[in-house]
Order: C-alpha cells, then structure tokens, then sequence
C-alpha cells in the first residue's frame, strides 16, 4: 500500500485529485490538506510515502514545503536527502 497526503489550498482541485487516486486501489490517502497547519506533526507520527503538492498555495509555495521537510522523513538515512538526520 502507497501511502499518500494532498496538499493544496483550492477544495476543488483537492476534490478532483481525491476522486482521480481513488481509482488506484493502492495509493492510501493519508489525509488531505488545504492549509499547511499540522502537515509537519501528522507526517511525523504517519510515514507516508508520496506527498501531492499544489505548487502555489496560499500561505506559501509546495516545493519550498517539500524541499525543506517532506523529503527528510524517509523510511531510512538514504545518502541522497537524509544525510543531517
């Protein structure tokens, strides 16, 4: 199972892309966002494996939020992206 969570700050955008990974019974939706609040704890207690990621969102920008947090909770050290772990 792909664990998954969706982030982006326009409920129909969110929606649409909920309904799209439904049809992959593999991809398990963690949780859905439309604000950036809590994203950090929940990933935290939840090891997901894919993160959806509006590119402009409200309240700042998805791949400064990828490139800051997200990648460094992988499963384990990878030299690649988790070396400061």
């Amino acid at each position: 199972m792909i664990k998954a969570i969706l982030v982006d700050d326009e409920k129909l955008s969110l929606d649409l892309l909920t309904k799209q990974l439904h049809a992959f019974p593999e991809i398990e939706i963690v949780k859905a966002y439309s604000q950036q609040t809590n994203i950090l704890e929940d990933i935290k207690q939840e090891m997901i494996d894919v993160a959806f990621l509006d590119i402009e969102l409200t309240e700042g920008n998805g791949l400064d939020l990828a490139e800051s947090h997200i990648y460094c909770f992988c499963y384990s050290p990878c030299p690649a992206c988790c070396q400061s772990i």
